[in-house]
């Protein structure tokens, strides 16, 4: 053959024209090998569920136990600032007496 001639183009095999249907009772049924897909992925979704569930527990949980630490620790400042206060007029006072005996 010389280089100017025409060469047939190769012949590709083509799909069938009619529809694949699945063997299936009704029209509501899996085909048969998504089943597995299915339920795997449906057994995920409750595993996620139950997970985003006790993560909410866990942080309703940890949630009320950071507001009993904020409401111990605004106790424990005000206890402390009450302290320091009553030690410094009882000191005020100290010295007050002792500044008009000394006078």
């Amino acid at each position: 053959k010389q280089w100017h001639q025409k060469r047939r183009a190769p012949k590709f095999h083509t799909m069938p024209t009619t529809p694949f249907t699945f063997p299936a009772s009704s029209a509501h049924e899996q085909p048969p090998f998504f089943t597995d897909t299915h339920s795997h992925l449906q057994n995920l979704m409750g595993n996620l569920s139950s997970m985003r569930d006790a993560l909410d527990h866990n942080e309703a949980i940890n949630d009320q136990l950071c507001e009993d630490v904020r409401r111990s620790l605004d106790i424990e400042s005000s206890e402390s600032r009450e302290a320091i206060n009553m030690f410094r007029y009882g000191f005020d006072e100290l010295v007050h007496r002792r500044g008009e005996g000394v006078g």
